[in-house]
């Protein structure tokens, strides 16, 4: 590989470990762009192959990432890869199209952790002249809350910005939960961890509870999904609970399809596993 690539492919693989590229939309752009750049130097070879899988392995959470690798590795010319990240660059601005509508005037919306998906559909509803309210938690412990509570200020959304578990003090406000996602899959759909929490929650005081993502995010894979645990540093300094204490910091959880109302993309919405893997058909690049 030539040492100019090589030091790039180094520096995005290092910031997606540290999250300074999150968000899977994000994440797989930057990666389809070293695969690009990769490509226009020594084409297809069987150094691009892996590249991808390299790349896929990064965030195995991340069905998005794993399809569009997967997809990368079938391309036989550079605008092959070009049309994925077009698609992928202009998705989110599809979704907020799509399904806009489903904001209602004085609505209170409570959401977790950050979704560029979600935050253009929540644009593209006040764009359409809809006053509504979200209620957007911090999410520990990378704080990414303040990314989506950031983006929708900007927008001239009333954001109230809470910690992870203060949802309870709003139920009777709360009109409806809507969360990105990260898979789509027979089992359910994963997010950020402390979303399921959330989901049975919204389905105990009896409000929808609404996921947003693109096809892409439609896993098919059989294998079960290995749940990244990141460093407990992120918490607490171990040095902090003494020897006899450990510490897990599982980065995904994963809401069964009974608690989900509906999984709403660019092509239509699914209620059940059956839907959402017809949806996946319905892309083509």
């Amino acid at each position: 590989m030539d040492e100019k690539l090589r030091k790039k492919v180094r520096v995005v693989v290092h910031d997606i470990k540290e999250l300074k590229i999150q968000g899977a939309r994000n994440i797989t752009i930057a990666c389809l762009q070293l695969l690009r750049d990769y490509a226009s130097i020594h084409s297809f070879d069987e150094g691009f192959s892996k590249l991808a899988d390299e790349l896929a392995a990064l965030r195995p959470t991340q069905s998005v990432l794993y399809n569009a690798m997967k997809l990368a590795k079938k391309a036989e010319k550079l605008e092959d890869v070009e049309k994925l990240i077009s698609y992928l660059k202009n998705v989110a601005q599809n979704i907020g199209k799509e399904w806009h509508h489903i904001i209602k005037n004085g609505e209170v919306i409570a959401t977790h952790c950050h979704s560029s998906e979600l935050v253009a559909l929540l644009k593209e509803a006040r764009k359409q002249g809809k006053e509504f309210t979200v209620i957007v938690t911090e999410t520990r412990p990378k704080m990414q809350g303040i990314i989506t509570a950031r983006e929708l200020s900007e927008a001239g959304i009333k954001v109230i910005y809470v910690v992870d578990t203060a949802l309870s003090h709003f139920k009777d406000e709360i009109t409806k939960f809507m969360f990105g996602c990260d898979a789509v899959r027979r089992e359910g759909i994963y997010n950020k961890v402390g979303t399921c929490m959330m989901a049975v929650f919204a389905k105990e005081i009896r409000k929808p509870c609404y996921f947003v993502g693109d096809v892409l995010k439609v896993d098919k894979r059989i294998e079960k999904l290995e749940i990244e645990m990141r460093s407990p540093a992120e918490i607490i300094n171990p040095k902090e609970l003494g020897k006899n204490v450990e510490i897990l910091n599982p980065a995904f959880d994963c809401t069964p399809w009974k608690y989900v109302t509906a999984y709403l993309s660019a092509f239509g919405k699914a209620r059940r596993w059956g839907e959402a893997r017809k949806l996946l058909t319905s892309l083509k690049l």
